[in-house]
């Protein structure tokens, strides 16, 4: 049940009417995410909900030149928290996955530490109940948005935005390399999400370069997405009560890897990076900017 392709391939074009564009779009959106029913489908329907909520936040940093006013941050914030209600089952599934993996090739004992640590984290369900208020609550917040955002996002608004993302991105980039602490990653990670969204929603280029470019950033963004969950990860088996009744030796073993994994991730990052953050990437927004600023200058 993917998103709809109306939806999921919808991009502003420069010479189309951006306000109309975006008002038909976020109209689609809300009507989507009202038709969900997260009771008789709750992981595909949970998956869908996540997937309107990032669209959403992503058209809302296009807006205010790429720094949106307190009331659009307001709405962000909304859906954030809404999805935030549904996401536990997937950070745990992550973790448990993350946790099998470091336990491959290793012996019975260690094994079965690792499963005892994965039901110590095993949530409890999502009730029907509060999967619901989450999807009737996002599609709320995207028919507040039909009425408020389009009138905020302008060819100029648009440029402004590639500009400041793109900077931001690779200063916070620079930032993690340098000091390696996993809040600078996690921005970094925050940061080049962003750009991504808006290059797929208002990017002028049209070419297999330019689609190379998007899969690398995506590319790079799973890797960041995965040293982000070993960083939880590491983070939830600093409690004592995690460990109890597993071997001392056990647990240092499984910390051990876990680092190991970190700093594959971050050293892959920083090469990767080199390469993808680098001309491509610079060429790529500044050109998109331009167009953009072109359009205004012409309107």
């Amino acid at each position: 049940m993917p998103l709809p392709r109306s939806i999921r391939s919808f991009q502003l074009r420069p010479g189309s009417p951006v306000e109309a564009r975006l008002h038909h779009w976020l109209g689609q959106l809300a009507a989507y995410c009202a038709s969900l029913d997260p009771v008789r489908h709750p992981v595909e329907g949970i998956h869908q909900l996540r997937l309107v909520s990032k669209a959403l936040r992503a058209a809302i940093r296009l807006a205010d030149g790429g720094q949106p006013g307190a009331d659009l941050l307001r709405h962000d914030r909304a859906i954030r928290k809404l999805a935030g209600l549904v996401s536990g089952a997937r950070d745990a599934q992550v973790q448990s996955e993350l946790l099998l993996k470091l336990a491959r090739k290793q012996p019975d004992a260690f094994r079965a530490a690792v499963e005892i640590l994965i039901r110590r984290r095993t949530p409890r369900k999502t009730s029907s109940d509060i999967s619901l208020r989450v999807v009737r609550g996002v599609a709320t917040e995207a028919s507040a948005l039909q009425a408020l955002l389009p009138g905020r996002i302008d060819p100029i608004s648009i440029s402004k935005a590639i500009r400041r993302v793109y900077r931001k991105t690779l200063g916070w980039r620079e930032r993690a390399v340098e000091a390696e602490v996993p809040t600078d990653f996690h921005a970094w990670r925050r940061w080049q999400k962003r750009l991504e969204a808006q290059l797929r929603l208002a990017g002028t280029e049209k070419t297999d370069a330019a689609d190379r470019l998007l899969r690398d950033l995506h590319e790079m963004q799973e890797d960041l997405g995965a040293l982000h969950d070993a960083d939880e990860l590491e983070e939830r088996l600093a409690g004592e009560a995690q460990w109890r009744g597993i071997a001392p030796g056990i647990r240092r073993r499984l910390l051990k890897l876990l680092e190991q994994r970190q700093r594959e991730l971050r050293r892959h990052l920083v090469k990767r990076s080199r390469k993808v953050l680098g001309r491509r990437l610079r060429q790529c927004c500044r050109s998109t900017a331009k167009v953009w600023e072109k359009v205004a200058q012409t309107a």
